[in-house]
């Protein structure tokens, strides 16, 4: 039987293998490519986008539900998939179809890879929903590309669970953090790349987490990802070490009404909402 330590390097090797050869890491589905370059063609119409993804389900399923979350809400909810792509708009359709892509080209065999994607996957929903709400309320960035970025920050750790699928022991769940501390940044580059993401979203999931990282003097993209992150873990790990807000570089950014803080550490902003947060959480499952 494999000690800790002999596993952990043979994950490694796996890991590194992977590194080497970005074929070994999953591609996009077909029909993911088929809808991006309609959304990013002129000529596409509402009409034939959504005869594109009506082909697709479980994707028809999670633009429906987040048309009717509190970002999008409206006095009367669309009830057809061209209304609710009338209400998203492309750029919000886009976002949603590569989440719906990020989870289906995960196969997930055992329960022990089941339950560490599980807990990757509620931190990236999460993290969306935060992003997104951040920032319909900041105004700073649109709301499509904060929850753009924030979502594709997470694709590194689930690109590290991907390399593991083939071995017959998963990694137990300090081990695939430890992983995913160590990897999760460069394999995330190399597939962002592999799938031909813009590169501004790389940027922003290669400098994520830094605390004191900031660019120009107003709240830019990766501001937004970086509080997203921030109250993500809150959400989700509430054992977890995190500095004082005041301590972000963005926090200093903010204006002195969105800095409030009723309760430590938590924005006005956030905690008053966390019920249309939640909400949001539950569209994007």
């Amino acid at each position: 039987m494999q000690s800790l330590n002999q596993q952990y390097q043979v994950y490694r090797q796996v890991i590194g293998q992977v590194l080497k050869d970005s074929e070994k890491l999953p591609s996009l589905p077909s029909v993911t490519l088929k809808i991006r370059r309609a959304i990013s063609s002129e000529n596409t119409t509402i009409e034939q986008l959504a005869e594109l993804i009506s082909k697709d389900a479980a994707l028809s399923t999670l633009l429906l539900k987040a048309a009717s979350s509190p970002i999008y809400r409206r006095a009367v909810t669309p009830k057809t998939l061209p209304e609710v792509i009338g209400l998203l708009g492309f750029s919000s359709v886009n976002s949603l179809v590569m989440l719906h892509s990020v989870r289906s080209v995960m196969v997930l065999r055992s329960p022990s890879v089941k339950k560490l994607f599980a807990q990757t996957w509620r931190r990236l929903v999460v993290k969306m929903s935060v992003a997104g709400f951040l920032a319909k309320q900041l105004k700073s960035v649109s709301v499509d590309e904060a929850q753009m970025a924030s979502m594709l920050t997470e694709v590194g750790a689930l690109a590290v669970l991907s390399a593991l699928l083939e071995l017959d022991a998963a990694p137990d769940s300090d081990t695939y953090v430890s992983l995913c501390r160590n990897y999760s940044k460069s394999l995330g580059s190399i597939l962002l790349q592999k799938w031909n993401v813009d590169q501004q979203y790389i940027d922003v999931a290669k400098r994520c987490g830094d605390w004191a990282d900031t660019d120009g003097v107003s709240v830019g993209l990766l501001d937004v990802v970086n509080l997203s992150i921030y109250y993500a873990v809150k959400f989700t790990n509430k054992s977890a070490s995190l500095p004082a807000i005041g301590e972000l570089a963005v926090y200093k950014k903010l204006l002195p009404e969105q800095r409030r803080c009723k309760h430590p550490d938590w924005l006005d902003v956030i905690f008053d909402n966390k019920a249309d947060i939640q909400a949001l959480v539950e569209s994007f499952r």
